[in-house]
């Protein structure tokens, strides 16, 4: 498996972590968010508990917070996306560090990420931190800055 795609480590349980809001601009029913990390834990053979439930203000992580303060090590929540983590990459990173001081993990099921190491934590910074780069941008002008390189191979 290419690095950073889940690995095999004999975890107990973990509990689905769902959103009322929009992920990444789209608003997904928290009953398919439910389904695909129910199926994300059967695959990895882990024991699903029942999905904690984000509230609906933006920019609120009241319920991770607490999920990852009551997880004990070799518990994990699964996110239904890496796009449900908070916006700003401290707010990320201590997240990150809570999750790997207790030897737990956190798993994103729509990309079958793993975050339960710091080359973890990097790799998906890197994903974020390129998907707002490219949120920023007009998307002509990616087209034009990759078009003569793409022309020239």
């Amino acid at each position: 498996m290419p690095d950073g795609t889940l690995k095999n480590d004999p975890l107990e349980a973990a509990r689905g972590y769902i959103f009322s809001r929009p992920i990444a601009g789209d608003r997904i029913p928290q009953h398919i968010q439910n389904l695909v990390n129910r199926d994300f834990a059967s695959r990895q053979g882990l024991q699903f508990k029942l999905s904690t439930t984000e509230y609906a203000s933006d920019n609120c992580y009241l319920m991770l917070d607490a999920e990852i303060s009551a997880m004990s090590e070799r518990q994990g929540v699964i996110l239904y996306s890496l796009f449900m983590l908070p916006p700003t990459e401290e707010h990320r990173r201590d997240i990150y560090r809570r999750v790997l001081e207790r030897g737990s993990v956190l798993f994103a099921a729509v990309e079958n990420y793993r975050i339960g190491t710091a080359d973890d934590v990097d790799r998906v910074e890197r994903v974020l931190q390129l998907c707002q780069i490219l949120a920023q941008r007009d998307t002509d002008d990616i087209v034009g800055r990759l078009a003569p390189g793409i022309r020239a191979a």
